[in-house]
């Protein structure tokens, strides 16, 4: 298994790359990278703009098609990484644990899907995608429907609720606005 963080997107809401965005003193991105390091040997960074991920030192893949959203980010994945199933964690979840993200990893058996339910809902971009997703992929896009969520009813998916597990409440705090990240400064550490 591979982890890719998906550092996509245009951040309209914050104003500037989330991704980039200071956090305690480092960057939205690093926290996740990270998290998600700690779980996985092999990580990659998902993002149409290679050079501003640099100082990572991760390789980045970037979309094979472009203005779709996080699909694309998925999409590259699948197809770009060579293992049988990929983490899949966006840039703006800073307070994720490793402790969480082993459990979403350990979860996946016979599923193609397995993503947590957080108390606002499914979390598809914490979660774990099988290669043989992409057949449903690409069926998605030719049909021109990139919500991600979409793609839970096509393969055998399973969602793991956030309430069966002790996991702190800023877990899934996602980082969209200036306000976001003024909050999440003061939030107690997932």
């Amino acid at each position: 298994m591979c982890g890719v963080v998906l550092a996509g997107g245009c951040s309209s809401r914050m104003g500037r790359d989330k991704a980039l965005a200071l956090l305690h003193g480092k960057p939205l991105i690093e926290h996740v990278v990270s998290a998600v390091s700690a779980v996985v040997s092999d990580v990659y960074i998902g993002a149409n703009t290679p050079e501003d991920y640099a100082f990572l030192g991760l390789p980045v893949i970037t979309d094979r098609i472009r203005n779709i959203g996080p699909l694309g980010g998925i999409h590259a994945a699948l197809a770009e990484c060579d293992s049988d199933y990929v983490l899949i964690v966006a840039c703006d979840l800073p307070f994720l644990s490793k402790d969480l993200l082993k459990l979403v990893c350990c979860e996946i058996g016979q599923d193609d899907i397995v993503a947590f339910e957080s108390p606002t809902g499914i979390e598809p971009l914490c979660a774990v995608y099988s290669g043989n997703c992409l057949p449903a992929i690409n069926a998605s896009i030719a049909a021109k429907q990139y919500a991600v969520i979409d793609l839970y009813r096509k393969v055998k998916t399973r969602t793991i609720s956030y309430h069966d597990f002790d996991l702190p409440p800023a877990a899934f705090l996602n980082i969209n606005t200036p306000q976001d990240l003024i909050d999440a400064e003061s939030a107690p550490d997932a």
